[in-house]
């Protein structure tokens, strides 16, 4: 879990020249929800044990490699009309 918030702080320095700049307070309140997220998420999977379908749901790597994962084949061509 501390490597995924390493991860995502890491992404947030990369990213920076792109967005507007992040405060350290901003920082401290991203990393305040984003234990409590995680939290919440150690406890659905543990209320689903047993049901991996279900404990996916609730995993953040899960979760991230879906909202990464390209939305159409990356050899598919766009056809304009």
């Amino acid at each position: 879990m501390a490597e995924l918030k390493i991860q995502i702080e890491e992404d947030f320095k990369t990213n920076k020249p792109r967005r507007k700049t992040i405060t350290e307070e901003a920082v401290t309140e991203f990393n305040a929800l984003y234990d409590e997220v995680i939290s919440v998420a150690k406890i659905a999977r543990n209320f689903y044990k047993g049901n991996s379908t279900k404990q996916d749901e609730f995993s953040y790597a899960k979760i991230l490699k879906k909202l990464n994962a390209p939305t159409r084949p990356a050899n598919e061509e766009i056809v304009e009309e």
